[in-house]
């Protein structure tokens, strides 16, 4: 059994490998698309994209079925000011050319 465990360990490391570079590939994601998420529900301080460490444990809670549905729905895209903290994103990203900072 010893010796069967150790053939198979490279193909292990394989597959843990590249499930790793997808995790590292989907938390660059997530932190360019959700950082400004508002926290509220299931995205909080531990749980949110705004840091790459923060994300790849959000991202392995999430592989793991730990409260997918409410952070998706918590995420996802809703009407005009409502879903994405306006001070928050001020502070990461200046304003276009021709467009006043939002108020704090």
């Amino acid at each position: 059994m010893f010796k069967t465990l150790m053939l198979s360990l490279p193909a292990i490391v394989n597959v843990a490998a590249v499930t790793l570079l997808q995790f590292f590939v989907y938390a660059v994601l997530g932190m360019n698309l959700f950082a400004h998420v508002k926290r509220q529900g299931a995205i909080k301080d531990h749980a949110n994209f705004d840091g790459f460490w923060n994300a790849m444990f959000l991202l392995f809670r999430m592989s793991t079925g730990e409260s997918y549905n409410g952070i998706m729905h918590d995420a996802m895209a809703t009407p005009e000011g409502s879903g994405c903290d306006a001070r928050r994103a001020a502070a990461v990203t200046p304003p276009r050319e021709g467009q006043a900072a939002p108020r704090a």
